[in-house]
């Protein structure tokens, strides 16, 4: 019984620092992958659809009805996003591996 009391007053300090090292470790990653996805979509993703809506403004009525039907400008947020995305899921995985 000594034995496994002294046991567990090795590895429960061990435990607990592991566990505060993967949280600090997975909140730091969310936080940077928060900021690259925020800075990413503000400078890459809206000026963006703001010049294909500046491109689009100029077209006849019909086209326009026949993009707005089609949901065009949905279609380009998801596209853009999804290359956002993956920009920023490549970089975490570049700074993890420099780390």
């Amino acid at each position: 019984m000594p034995l496994i009391l002294a046991l567990g007053e090795l590895l429960l300090p061990l435990l607990g620092w592991l566990a505060r090292t993967l949280v600090v470790s997975l909140v730091a990653r969310a936080i940077l992958g928060l900021g690259i996805a925020f800075t990413g979509y503000h400078f890459l993703v809206g000026p963006i659809l703001d010049a294909i809506k500046g491109q689009v403004t100029g077209l006849p009525a019909d086209i326009g009805q026949w993009l707005g039907m089609l949901r065009f400008d949905q279609a380009i947020t998801v596209v853009c996003s999804a290359y956002l995305l993956r920009f920023a899921v490549s970089g975490l995985s570049m700074i993890a591996k420099a780390v």
